[in-house]
């Protein structure tokens, strides 16, 4: 490999790894093998349930991956918080697994998500799912970073202990365009020298 070909792959690694996920977690390590209801105060990871109370689902249900994932309203409607590492003013990709308490309730699970300048309700029907069959669907969306860096899932459901289910929460920045530019520059600089020789 010559020194032209090095530096530019080089290069094009260092730019995708601007892309590289600032928070990652999937809700695993539950100690019950069916769930823990963890009440406001207390903490999952990273996570503090900052009202009411959540479920921390073990094997009680499939979950989108690894071990665990939430149930949002534990005895009634709760809300989990965890603070970012983000820069005020940089774009950022929110991506989380969503799916339902199928036990009970209104079909519909609603999930609101707070962070930066995002504001958003998200629902899942758990029409037809079960706990083999939940139905995990990937949601995402950006938003920009606010001077609050603070994460906020929570269930706008009054009264009901059947709540939207959350698993696999990552946080990556996206990369400005002229990085895109960048990276192709790269990539078609190495297709041309490697066609020239």
């Amino acid at each position: 490999m010559s020194k032209f070909t090095l530096v530019l792959t080089l290069l094009c690694v260092a730019v995708a790894a601007q892309a590289s996920p600032i928070f990652n977690d999937g809700f695993n390590g539950v100690t019950n093998s069916m769930f823990v209801t963890v009440d406001a105060g207390g903490t999952i990871g990273p996570w503090t349930v900052s009202s009411g109370s959540v479920d921390w689902i073990g094997g009680y249900w499939q979950p989108a991956g690894g071990d665990g994932s939430i149930d949002i309203a534990g005895n009634g409607p709760g809300a989990l918080s965890t603070t970012l590492s983000t820069v005020v003013g940089q774009s950022y990709t929110l991506s989380f697994y969503l799916a339902g308490n199928p036990d009970g309730g209104d079909p519909n699970k609603f999930l609101q998500v707070q962070v930066g300048d995002l504001n958003q309700v998200f629902t899942f029907n758990t029409s037809g799912h079960s706990h083999t069959s939940m139905g995990w669907t990937l949601e995402s969306v950006s938003f920009t970073a606010t001077a609050n860096n603070t994460l906020t899932f929570s269930s706008p459901t009054v009264g009901s202990p059947y709540g939207a289910a959350l698993d696999e929460v990552t946080v990556s920045p996206v990369p400005e365009p002229a990085t895109y530019a960048f990276a192709l520059l790269g990539l078609a600089s190495i297709g041309l020298f490697r066609r020239r020789r």
